[in-house]
C-alpha cells in the first residue's frame, strides 16, 4: 500500500518536472514571439526618406520588448544595408 503511495507519488512529481520543462522549451522557442514581429520587419519597405523613421520604429519595438537584440541587429543591418 505504501509502496504503491510512493510510486504515484512518484509519476506525479514526474509528469509535473515533464510539464515545466517543456513549458520552458515553449517559452523559450517563444521568445520570438517574436517569430510575427520578424516577419513584419522583413516586411518593412526602405526608402532613404523613410530610413530614419523605420529606424526609430525597430528602436521602440525593441525598447517594448517586441523583437530581442539579435533581431533589432539584424533589422538595423538590413536596413542599413540598402
Amino acid at each position: 500500500m505504501i509502496v504503491s503511495i510512493i510510486y504515484i507519488l512518484t509519476l506525479l512529481i514526474l509528469f509535473f518536472v515533464i510539464f515545466l520543462a517543456i513549458k520552458t522549451i515553449m517559452k523559450i522557442r517563444n521568445i520570438s514571439p517574436n517569430k510575427k514581429n520578424n516577419q513584419e520587419f522583413s516586411k518593412i519597405e526602405i526608402t532613404d526618406n523613410d530610413l530614419v523613421t523605420k529606424l526609430k520604429e525597430l528602436k521602440k519595438m525593441h525598447q517594448e520588448g517586441i523583437i530581442n537584440k539579435t533581431e533589432f541587429k539584424l533589422a538595423k543591418d538590413k536596413l542599413l544595408k540598402k
